[in-house]
């Protein structure tokens, strides 16, 4: 017999509606198993798992079995971006109005006069309804906000509301729309007032949400969040807790069994109210239903077997596991529950794994100077002849400028002590620059901010249009003020071609620097304007090689 059927055999299977053990610290923070051994699992099976876990790109997960923690791994305090998981924090947070008697989910877009003005809704769209749009059955095939392009749509008018079922963001962005117009509540205040606050999240702050507007896409902004692995499993207990927390009713049960309600089939399996049903994946034995978001988010629930389990992963580096190896390692950390263990297995407070953060290495600076960069900036700064600029907010908070941008959110920027700020969460290095281009120093006359790959791209471009002593500065910027980071031997190699000295003075691994040198030199070839483009692009792409670092489009 399997492992896998080896631990079903062992699973306490719950009636629906029934209580489930809930074990917080005093302060209401985790509990984690003393020994998993304990609680009914196989030490060799989980370093099994441990082990598929690290061959993985995740960057952290976390599993809780019987309200406790049975694993977790890497950085699970940090706050990456949830993506499409936040459709499911949504979904809860009108189940809260819907229980409360403020929406009603058969009420259709034409009675909430929702509309897109440069692009009408037909009569026959405008009868769909809360629950169509719920369950992404909606037949509205419109672009969207925050939308990936390879989300393809049936054309308008293809299917009726309620007919046909299609992953569409303009579904999910609606609904807070409707939210927002329908309680006269901040979508973010609401999910922190309702959901985060009564399940005591550790590391949520208002802050991490933000309204991304794309006007030019539609009228109705997505809404992206950003959360630590520890918050997203509180947000899946609930859902295993059928609604309840520490006793307390945050949301109905019957919401919760709607939610998990398979409406249609989907690529996954089935498709609920904003949350996936995973029957077609080795996770359909144990009944899973799933909050899933790009680079394999996940905050699965699995009733049968009491557990939930939080994959993150680092998108902001690019990362990108398959969902298989994510939902191998879950499926390998189930299955390795062989027996019921002892009653009353110990627990004791979670401890978590001790990770660098932004901040901890922030250079102290004068505040007084820091003010004179508050109010706002351009990224990437215009002196680096690019396009694409964004407009974003600066503000002094603690030693530190606060950043806003509507593309991105709002992030701490702590100062380093080689003049350049690295950002929270993210952890994305900023160069201030200059007029002059040249790095600013903290209350200089400042024309904007820009990353690493920006800086490189200047001096592609500077490069390509004969500007050797530009393309020197900006590669030299990025050459010097990357921190250490794997970029410094590729950006070295460029800085050390156009300046005329010796690329092999650089460990460049198993790509040798006579590959970066052949590539810059088809730049230098009179290809046309295209092609000298896609040569540039294909020398920043041998940097991502060489030095593994994420190319970013």
């Amino acid at each position: 017999m399997s492992s896998r059927y080896v631990a079903l055999a062992f699973a306490v299977v719950v009636a629906c509606g029934a209580a489930r053990a809930q074990h917080l610290a005093a302060d209401g923070s985790w509990l984690a198993y003393a020994d998993p051994v304990e609680a009914g699992f196989d030490r060799a099976a989980l370093d099994e798992a441990r082990a598929l876990w690290e061959a993985s790109d995740s960057a952290s997960l976390m599993v809780v079995h019987d309200g406790t923690v049975v694993v977790a791994w890497g950085d699970v305090e940090r706050r990456y971006m949830c993506h499409s998981t936040r459709k499911s924090v949504l979904s809860a947070l009108i189940g809260v109005a819907v229980d409360r008697g403020v929406m009603d989910t058969e009420m259709t877009l034409a009675d909430l006069d929702i509309d897109e003005p440069d692009r009408p809704l037909t009569d026959v769209e405008k009868t769909a309804r809360i629950s169509d749009l719920l369950k992404a059955r909606s037949g509205v095939y419109m672009t969207a906000a925050y939308e990936p392009p390879q989300n393809p749509k049936p054309e308008r008018g293809a299917y009726a509301p309620g007919r046909h079922w299609v992953y569409n963001n303009w579904d999910f962005n609606t609904l807070a729309t409707i939210y927002m117009e329908q309680t006269g509540r901040d979508v973010f205040e609401a999910m922190t007032e309702d959901l985060f606050d009564p399940i005591g999240t550790e590391d949520w702050r208002l802050r991490d949400g933000y309204l991304h507007v794309q006007p030019h896409m539609s009228i109705h902004p997505a809404y992206p969040l950003r959360m630590s692995a520890r918050d997203m499993a509180r947000f899946g207990q609930l859902f295993l807790q059928e609604g309840e927390w520490a006793g307390e009713r945050v949301l109905s049960a019957n919401w919760v069994r709607r939610s998990a309600a398979s409406y249609s089939e989907s690529w996954m399996g089935g498709y609920g109210y904003m949350w996936w049903l995973l029957s077609a994946g080795v996770l359909g034995p144990y009944d899973t239903y799933a909050a899933l978001g790009v680079g394999q988010q996940l905050i699965a629930v699995m009733p049968p077997v009491d557990m939930v389990a939080v994959n993150r992963t680092d998108t902001y580096a690019g990362d990108r596991p398959s969902i298989e190896s994510i939902e191998a390692v879950v499926a390998a950390v189930v299955a390795a529950r062989t027996s019921d263990g002892i009653p009353n297995p110990r627990r004791v407070p979670l401890v978590t794994p001790t990770f660098p953060k932004a901040g901890d290495g922030a250079h102290a600076v004068d505040t007084e100077q820091l003010a004179k960069w508050a109010g706002s900036a351009l990224v990437p700064a215009p002196v680096l002849g690019l396009d694409d600029r964004n407009e974003c907010t600066l503000a002094v908070d603690g030693g530190s400028l606060l950043m806003h941008t509507p593309r991105a959110g709002t992030f701490h920027w702590w100062p380093q002590p080689d003049g350049t700020f690295l950002e929270e969460d993210s952890l994305t290095r900023w160069v201030p620059i200059g007029p002059s281009g040249a790095l600013a120093p903290v209350g200089s006359e400042l024309d904007g901010f820009a990353r690493w790959h920006e800086l490189v791209d200047a001096g592609y471009t500077a490069w390509v249009e004969g500007d050797e002593d530009r393309a020197a500065s900006f590669l030299g910027i990025a050459h010097r003020h990357c921190g250490g980071r794997a970029p410094t031997a590729g950006s070295g190699v460029l800085v050390a071609v156009i300046e005329g000295g010796d690329p092999g003075a650089v460990d460049l691994g198993e790509v040798g620097p006579e590959d970066v040198v052949e590539w810059l030199g088809r730049v230098a070839e009179g290809l046309d304007e295209s092609d000298q483009w896609d040569a540039a692009h294909g020398v920043r792409q041998a940097i991502g090689v060489l030095t593994a670092e994420p190319v970013r489009q």
